[in-house]
């Protein structure tokens, strides 16, 4: 079933129940009148029912509920050198394929280390004796 009928559907069980009920209670109060007046004949009341035409509305679905929403899985993502992030390429959410860049590392930190370790590689090679590297 479509969701329009079904819509139908409740709305016409929930004006059924209605018109029940308010029959319900026009005989309760019918009941009453004629328990103090046993010699009377009771006449049914007339019962006053509304309706209204069946329109298609956007419903608001939302639950309450306690805790936390986590994932399945978690996949745990982490850097293979330290640097500061220049970009962010993708976002959390987003997919993505095995060998896609992620973000990129300002370069600048990584060439100060190397230029860092040729130094010191000079120095030892000269304490050494040696002019080229072996």
């Amino acid at each position: 079933m479509g969701l329009l009928k079904r819509r139908k559907w409740v709305l016409l069980v929930v004006a059924a129940l209605g018109a029940v009920c308010g029959l319900a209670y026009a005989n309760k109060q019918n009941g009453a009148k004629t328990a103090s007046a046993p010699n009377e004949n009771p006449v049914p009341a007339e019962v006053v029912v509304t309706v209204d035409p069946v329109t298609a509305r956007p419903i608001r679905r939302s639950v309450t509920a306690v805790g936390s929403l986590w994932g399945w899985d978690e996949v745990p993502i982490t850097a293979k050198v330290e640097g500061r992030v220049v970009r962010v390429w993708h976002d959390v959410g987003d997919a993505v394929k095995p060998g896609d860049v992620l973000i990129e590392l300002d370069p600048t930190d990584a060439r100060l280390a190397v230029a860092e370790a040729r130094r010191a590689l000079e120095l030892e090679l000269a304490r050494a004796g040696a002019a080229v590297l072996p």
